[in-house]
């Protein structure tokens, strides 16, 4: 521990790069918001006789209205995805909204011309989850996106309430340094919906209501593949059945409920399928998973090795977990954080936004075993700094391909599944030493409660 110990004194002391790093983020993106009214023509230096040269900007500096920011980017974009098809639901065309060209067509005609021509913001989610903005989708997107961002602020603040850490706010604080956590509000994405919505699961199955935390778990059914880790984990574990059975319960209530309100939206969501399953047309820098490390590595034309590759990063991920789940069984908080763990490697969609799950064992972990914080501590610097860096650090090598060599994009690497490894292979070290016994009980008794 000593080592570690001089690891994290050397860390403490400089948290405030974070503070600092986490500020410039939220400022320049709230500021450019703040300033998407302003236009900008052209920048030029005009000769002045007295004092030299000078510089004229020839536009003007006004306020937006929060829809467009000052390069005229369309505010939280990833937002129209959801916003449109429920804007179609409410106008009768649920079957329309898997229908990319009818899809397409809407998202330009929602803006002004040429602002949004030839781009394409799809929706591959089941149609319930599409329910859920049909309310704000009678309103004008600027409107909708701000409610959204506004819920998706209170559900990180609900969610770190419900894992209960020592000082709530201060944590908040800190998860909005994490890139991540950023990326779902300008993205525009509802990541932390799904945040919540794990933090309540563990809420429950802490509690000892495993059927209700099942029922509350089938809402990531908008994302199947965030289930992967805690199905295998309830599946192996008899004494969570029951919460497999509310996943599985809750699942059939969402389509039941759902599939007379928009029937032809289901139909085509299950004639698509094939379709959106195989989709991988992405950016694929902003995806931080095991498939993303080896196809980024070895580019599409050595097809099929990147994707035997991560088949067999995922199985040995698995089998990991697996080891973990005898050695530790008796631990909720443990299981729960490497659940997450396990699906963020594993997954075969693991887009930067949805590293907002990776919140959810820091603070278990960090809340119930006190005495390994100083471990902790250096586990979650790396993959902070990992994270914050690697999606840009992918596009940036991408950028030198084309600009600078003037070729395809040739290997790419994944930083943060460079960390993810190293310290996957610490908590590994960790949890196999023996040091945790006080947290485990044997396999055939209750789970010790995590409070």
């Amino acid at each position: 521990m000593k080592n570690w110990d001089a690891i994290a004194a050397w860390i403490r002391p400089r948290r405030w790069v974070a503070v600092v790093a986490g500020l410039i983020l939220w400022s320049c993106w709230i500021g450019a918001i703040l300033l998407g009214g302003s236009r900008f023509a052209s920048t030029k230096f005009h000769p002045d006789e007295a004092n030299g040269m000078t510089v004229k900007l020839d536009g003007r500096i006004a306020l937006g209205n929060g829809e467009t920011d000052l390069v005229g980017q369309i505010t939280s974009i990833d937002h129209l995805a959801f916003y449109m098809p429920a804007k179609m639901i409410r106008a009768g065309r649920s079957g329309e909204i898997y229908d990319h060209d009818v899809l397409g067509a809407l998202q330009d005609a929602e803006f002004p011309e040429g602002q949004f021509h030839g781009k394409l913001e799809a929706y591959r989610n089941p149609p319930f989850f599409a329910l859920f903005h049909v309310p704000t989708a009678a309103l004008p997107y600027r409107v909708s996106v701000w409610i959204w961002n506004g819920i998706s602020f209170l559900a990180l603040f609900l969610g770190i309430l419900l894992l209960r850490p020592e000082k709530p706010w201060t944590t908040f604080g800190w998860t909005l340094t994490f890139m991540p956590t950023f990326t779902v509000l300008s993205y525009g994405q509802t990541s932390l919906l799904t945040f919540c919505c794990f933090a309540l699961c563990y809420r429950l199955l802490e509690l000892d209501r495993r059927f209700a935390a099942g029922m509350v778990a089938s809402f990531l059914w908008l994302k199947p593949p965030l289930l992967m880790g805690l199905l295998l984990w309830w599946l192996w574990d008899r004494r969570y059945h029951r919460t497999l059975v509310g996943v599985a319960v809750g699942g059939a209530l969402w389509l039941g409920l759902t599939y007379p309100v928009v029937t032809a939206g289901w139909n085509q969501f299950f004639a698509e399928l094939p379709t959106n399953i195989r989709f991988d047309n992405f950016q694929w820098w902003k995806s931080h998973n095991a498939r993303a490390l080896w196809r980024l590595l070895f580019t599409p034309e050595s097809a099929p090795l990147p994707t035997l590759l991560w088949a067999a990063s995922a199985i040995v991920g698995v089998a990991v977990f697996h080891r973990v789940w005898r050695v530790a069984r008796g631990s909720l908080p443990l299981m729960f954080g490497s659940a997450i763990w396990v699906m963020l490697w594993a997954s075969p969609h693991t887009m930067v936004y949805e590293w907002t799950a990776a919140l959810i064992p820091a603070i278990l972990w960090w809340k119930h075993f006190p005495e390994h914080r100083s471990r902790l501590l250096a586990f979650i610097a790396i993959l902070w700094v990992a994270l914050f860096i690697s999606t840009d650090f992918g596009h940036v090598q991408e950028i030198v391909y084309r600009s600078v060599y003037s070729m395809e994009p040739g290997p790419i690497v994944q930083v943060s599944m460079l960390a993810y490894l190293g310290v996957s292979f610490g908590l590994w070290h960790w949890i196999k030493s023996g040091s945790l016994d006080r947290n485990a009980v044997r396999p055939d008794d209750e789970p010790v409660p995590a409070g």
